[in-house]
């Protein structure tokens, strides 16, 4: 089972922290160069021509949230036709058939990806001089640059119409959009520390040194910011590798927190569940436990715990799991947005194959 398109995920670079005097690709600065390996489709931009407006989107084949946005994308691409040119530019895709992966994927696609499709050169070139250079940590990220080849907005492409617009029609304030992104990289910085130390907790737990390792996940979960649920979940992770009841003891825990710790525990379930050196005995009591102590049925959250029911070959519970998230579905705010048809389907699909399943 893959996971839903909409899946608000994002993949953080390998960054340590690093220091606030270092200088980061910000909003009025010259775009960094155009260099690509292969282009899948479109027409070849060797560079960033005075008086065009161009729209540059890293994505990758397995990200869920960049395929959602790939569409949205296209239209705009089409909509402003003659008035700035998009690409598209994978990276962190998998070395090992990547090529054909990426081929296939755009072929797929089809008229939902019209526009010129390229991928990052062997030696990174696109992810080191403008995903790292401006401290984006996650996919998909969109760069406008403009009519002076400057770069002049950064962000998540679904929040690009309104200022490629501007850009476009020469009202858009670069100096603004400067200001709020060196904010944005204030937050990055600091979040990076923060992961530093999620880092250095799972090291001192490999050395042997656990009472000080959990001590300091301990400490990060209290934090009011996203690294709260890292911690939390970095913590049963390392748990579950040696100790099995404590692990349990904290999913227990955790299952009968907020949205946000069960929406957690869901992904912890599928990859354990899935995750070659996973523990599917823990998936399934993890499952077991998100089941009995979720307030309400989450579409999202039985959709991503049912594979630890499949795996273990109990089709019957992942196919009850999956018709309580298309019932919970159908009756949530989810059912209205457009862009969420996709993951319906998907119910469907993981509902036919687990009644195809208990058929044979």
């Amino acid at each position: 089972m893959r996971l839903p398109i909409f899946a608000a995920l994002t993949i953080a670079l390998a960054t340590t922290a690093v220091a606030q005097e270092q200088k980061y690709l910000l909003p009025g600065d010259k775009a960094p160069e155009l260099k690509v390996a292969k282009y899948y489709q479109g027409t070849e931009i060797k560079k960033f021509e005075t008086g065009k407006v161009y729209v540059v989107e890293f994505w990758a084949t397995w990200c869920g949230p960049c395929i959602e946005t790939i569409p949205h994308l296209n239209d705009l691409s089409v909509k402003q036709k003659g008035k700035a040119e998009f690409i598209g530019v994978n990276i962190w895709d998998e070395e090992e058939g990547q090529d054909e992966r990426i081929k296939a994927f755009v072929e797929k696609m089809k008229d939902k990806m019209t526009y010129p499709v390229a991928v990052d050169t062997t030696e990174m070139h696109m992810t080191s001089k403008w995903m790292e250079a401006s401290l984006s940590d996650g996919i998909p990220t969109a760069f406008i640059v403009n009519q002076e080849g400057k770069i002049a907005w950064v962000g998540h492409p679904m929040d690009i119409e309104k200022p490629l617009q501007e850009v476009i029609d020469k009202k858009f304030d670069i100096k603004a959009a400067r200001d709020t992104r060196e904010v944005e990289v204030k937050k990055a910085i600091e979040m990076n520390k923060l992961y530093a130390k999620v880092n250095e907790a799972k090291e001192l737990y490999a050395q042997g040194k656990k009472e000080e390792s959990l001590k300091i996940l301990d400490e990060l979960a209290k934090s009011e910011t996203d690294i709260s649920g890292d911690a939390k979940i970095t913590k049963i992770t390392l748990l579950a590798t040696d100790n099995i009841p404590a692990a349990k003891e904290a999913i227990e825990k955790l299952a009968s927190g907020e949205f946000s710790d069960q929406a957690n525990l869901a992904f912890f379930t599928i990859e354990q569940a899935t995750g070659e050196k996973g523990n599917k005995e823990l998936a399934v009591f993890t499952a077991d436990q998100l089941v009995a102590k979720a307030k309400k049925d989450d579409p999202i959250i039985l959709y991503y715990i049912a594979p630890a029911y499949s795996v273990t070959k109990d089709h019957k519970k992942a196919l009850a799991v999956l018709e309580r998230a298309l019932k919970a579905f159908d009756g949530s705010e989810y059912a209205k947005e457009e862009q969420m048809k996709e993951f319906r389907k998907e119910i469907e699909e993981a509902i036919a194959k687990e009644k195809a399943q208990i058929g044979n």
